[in-house]
């Protein structure tokens, strides 16, 4: 049953939904977004029926509901889950967009919500708990690599040296991937891909921004909405290209979109032409 929505007026302003429905012509991206909050629980979680939906969003437009929605999903509006083999959605942050209040507040949610794999412990044959959460292995490893990294301290020759290496190229990577895996985990539903590759591309970021700062600029880095991070999946990549830009918009709390950063040229550039006009009038003046 649908429920009773508002919409922001800032909404009609989003300038990332702005460029997808102009890229996207016909699949009444905005339209679809603001209708699906009116068939989400309080969570801002759906059933994924592209058909039905279709009946409740726009049923005289013809265009493809599952297309759109899909279109959702790739830029992070929108993601889509299974549990216990049914699929739904989950508007990302609908909380930004909706205040629940009243009845619904108090009420539970109705559908699921997305499983953690982070969260989940494996079974043994006899249904007991055999496994641990992957952070607190992680922890455990390096403690148990910590251990053995003293050990090799105590031994003389070149076994020593080279093993030491990655053990503390891993620790010192350690804060940083766990709050990027986190919010990545948060954002897509998924858990983010790690190999050598990145782990080089993480302990470049932790030397340019610092242990303390990096996790927490890896953990903004993933609420971003840019497009070109979006249209990248919000890779480690593009993390290490930005990363002096992301840690500034994080200790500002100041995004720096492209519309934004043409502003402030404008601005400069004003300001250069006002204060070669003023130099000049007080030169005249003399």
């Amino acid at each position: 049953m649908a429920r009773i929505r508002t919409i922001k007026p800032e909404f009609f302003r989003h300038e990332g939904l702005q460029d997808l429905e102009r890229d996207n012509q016909g699949s009444y991206v905005m339209l679809t977004f603001a209708g699906i909050w009116t068939l989400c629980d309080k969570s801002g979680r759906f059933e994924w029926k592209p058909r039905t939906i279709k009946l409740d969003v726009l049923p005289f437009l013809d265009f493809d509901m599952e297309k759109t929605l899909l279109l959702l999903c790739r830029f992070s509006y929108v993601r889509r889950y299974e549990v216990d083999g049914k699929a739904y959605g989950e508007v990302i942050h609908f909380a930004d967009h909706q205040r629940i209040s009243g009845k619904e507040a108090q009420d539970p949610g109705r559908y699921p919500e997305p499983i953690d794999p982070a969260k989940e412990t494996k079974k043994g044959s006899a249904g007991e708990a055999t496994g641990k959460q992957p952070v607190a292995q992680e922890k455990e490893k390096e403690k148990e690599k910590e251990k053995e990294k003293e050990k090799e301290k105590e031994k003389e020759g070149n076994g020593s040296s080279a093993t030491a290496l990655p053990q503390r190229a891993e620790t010192k990577t350690a804060a940083i991937w766990n709050c990027y895996r986190s919010a990545y985990w948060q954002r897509y539903g998924v858990e983010p891909v790690r190999n050598a590759k990145v782990n080089g591309q993480l302990a470049n970021i932790v030397d340019r921004l610092g242990g303390e700062d990096a996790p927490c600029v890896a953990e903004f880095y993933l609420g971003h909405s840019s497009r070109w991070y979006v249209e990248k999946g919000h890779s480690v990549e593009c993390l290490q290209k930005d990363a002096e830009k992301l840690r500034t918009e994080w200790a500002t709390g100041q995004r720096i979109t492209t519309t934004r950063a043409r502003q402030l040229d404008r601005t400069q550039t004003n300001g250069d032409v006002f204060a070669k006009l003023i130099a000049e009038a007080e030169a005249q003046r003399g």
